[in-house]
């Protein structure tokens, strides 16, 4: 339980630099340049999100059945899970570069500055080499506290110089992307050096890796599935023509997302437990729960009351002002919906229901489903209004499909 709490409260409190972020950006005179800071910020937390659960997630379940990383516990196998959960990432991080290289030559907001944009997935490399699930497997998670939380301190710093001396900002994504990597691999030799592991990362190694992939493709399918609202997020905003619209929707979008990391870093955290007690439906886990809700209900009316004093820091016309009330309540409407999701998904994930290629199906309608709404929607009214209607509206088909892999194709939670 202590365990639990030093994670929640820790990626709670990184979850908010993001929203200081973009509070910064809102200041700069010229919202073209920093338009696609933005998109590359939610890329960064897309591809996060997907190289972490696409496979890498048995890596943990695995070292935790195995009595986990400890300074007497490195058995050969764990260091070969170790070796192959470094390789899927490495071909994920491969694949995604040819993805945000896509982007950058089709999406307008990416296209106006192609070059700075195409060095800039530098930061994506160093956001998704701090190795959440392979610190979580160890008796020291605090190694993904303090990596996560230099990496963005690391980037907030820079963003301040770079106003303060003023820097052209076409260079400060590829800058601060290997700040982050190098901040990231220097935590990750630590941890090594503490464990006294040793990793060979080789041809075989990668070979290794695909093999797992191949093993594991319905779950990086489905992983890749479950992230379509968020995708088709940061995808269609970059073809709203109004770059200021975009970063007043920006900053309400931060603060969904803040809210948002709540469901993240309580699945992140509670997934451990869960294995451990082989059921969602434990008394710990259910306790665990029940707060969860109470923060996430909390923090939605805490958001609204406060906004007022937004208005007052953003000093826009009302015209924005009323823009951001707008974004605002949809994004704590899809909150509520999400929240729904939760036991949904921690009971899907325990019972390793995502990596049945039968279930493929249901996601992957979800996901057509979800791509259409957002196209019509930008095609027939294009405002950041209704991006964040579509929002709410692909996660209530989400939802759906969630309850459809529950109830019809009857998941076994492990014991």
């Amino acid at each position: 339980m202590k365990k639990f709490f030093r994670v929640f409260y820790s990626q709670i409190f990184n979850s908010f630099f993001p929203v200081l972020i973009i509070a910064v950006l809102l200041k700069m005179a010229d919202s073209s340049k920093t338009a696609s800071i933005f998109l590359l910020l939610n890329f960064a937390n897309i591809y996060l999100l997907f190289s972490d659960y696409s496979s890498n997630t048995i890596l943990l379940k695995d070292a935790l059945q195995l009595g986990g990383i400890t300074k007497e516990n490195v058995s050969d196998d764990i260091i070969k899970d170790i070796e192959s959960y470094i390789g899927v990432k490495i071909i994920i991080l491969g694949l995604g570069f040819f993805i945000w290289l896509a982007l950058c030559l089709f999406v307008p907001q990416l296209s106006k500055n192609l070059l700075s944009n195409i060095l800039a997935y530098s930061f994506i490399t160093g956001y998704n080499i701090n190795f959440y699930w392979l610190y979580m497997s160890s008796s020291k998670e605090y190694f993904f506290i303090i990596s996560n939380f230099l990496g963005r301190l690391f980037f907030l710093l820079l963003l301040l110089l770079y106003i303060f001396w003023k820097v052209d900002f076409f260079s400060l994504m590829p800058v601060a992307g290997v700040g982050t990597t190098l901040i990231s691999l220097l935590i990750f030799k630590r941890f090594c050096t503490v464990y006294k592991i040793d990793i060979h990362l080789s041809k075989a190694t990668l070979q290794q890796a695909v093999l797992v992939l191949k093993r594991d493709w319905p779950l990086v399918a489905n992983s890749f599935l479950i992230m379509t609202p968020t995708t088709c997020l940061s995808l269609f905003i970059g073809f709203i023509k109004n770059s200021s619209h975009v970063l007043v929707y920006a900053f309400a979008e931060k603060i969904f997302m803040a809210i948002r990391a709540l469901l993240a870093v309580f699945v992140n955290a509670v997934y451990p437990v869960v294995c451990q007690e082989g059921s969602i439906y434990t008394k710990k886990s259910m306790r665990i729960l029940f707060l969860f809700y109470v923060a996430v209900g909390g923090g939605c009316i805490l958001t609204y009351l406060l906004s007022p004093y937004v208005f007052s820091y953003l000093r826009q016309p009302p015209g924005f002002n009323e823009l951001f009330t707008k974004c605002l309540i949809y994004f704590l409407l899809t909150i509520s919906m999400i929240s729904i999701n939760t036991r949904f998904f921690l009971q899907l994930l325990v019972s390793n229901h995502f990596n049945d290629a039968k279930n493929f199906k249901w996601l992957l309608l979800a996901a057509m489903c979800i791509v259409v709404v957002f196209a019509a929607n930008i095609y027939l009214d294009n405002n950041v209004v209704s991006v964040v209607q579509s929002v709410l509206a692909a996660e209530t088909i989400i939802v759906l499909a969630f309850v459809g892999l529950t109830y019809f194709t009857r998941p076994k939670i492990a014991s």
